[in-house]
């Protein structure tokens, strides 16, 4: 996976979260996924399990007026072969064009499945939790 290809993929999640699509964001992810932040670890197993807890956090989304989020910075470092990526990101989320609601820094672990990427492991890595996915 280039930086151009992981931007082109992470700008498609961030618009499965801009329209509120816990399938869409369901379809990202790998299974089990493990998402870490600085209080909590969610082991997701099964698809169910995946959309229900996107559905919480698209919930936090709407109440703190959620409209879109900006991928500001993406690096990529192949791992194990090319089928497992690293890769280290700075979303911007906003209210509005200009309101920002958030920043923080993610960090990924995407393996290549069936032809496409998937997400394994998502790690808050800076900034709030109040927003993460």
């Amino acid at each position: 996976m280039t930086r151009f290809e992981a931007e082109t993929w992470f700008r498609g999640y961030g618009l499965a979260f801009d329209s509120f699509d816990a399938d869409e964001i369901a379809d990202h992810l790998y299974l089990p996924c493990t998402i870490i932040g600085s209080d909590y670890v969610v082991v997701l197993n099964t698809r169910p399990e995946v959309v229900a807890n996107f559905e919480a956090v698209l919930g936090v989304h709407r109440s703190l007026g959620y409209h879109h989020a900006d991928l500001e910075e993406c690096e990529v470092e192949p791992l194990s072969g090319g089928l497992l990526v690293e890769a280290r990101t700075t979303w911007a989320f906003f209210k509005s064009e200009a309101s920002l609601i958030d920043r923080f820094q993610m960090i990924y672990f995407l393996t290549k499945i069936d032809g496409g990427w998937k997400i394994a492991v998502a790690v808050n890595a800076g900034g709030s939790n109040r927003a993460a996915g």
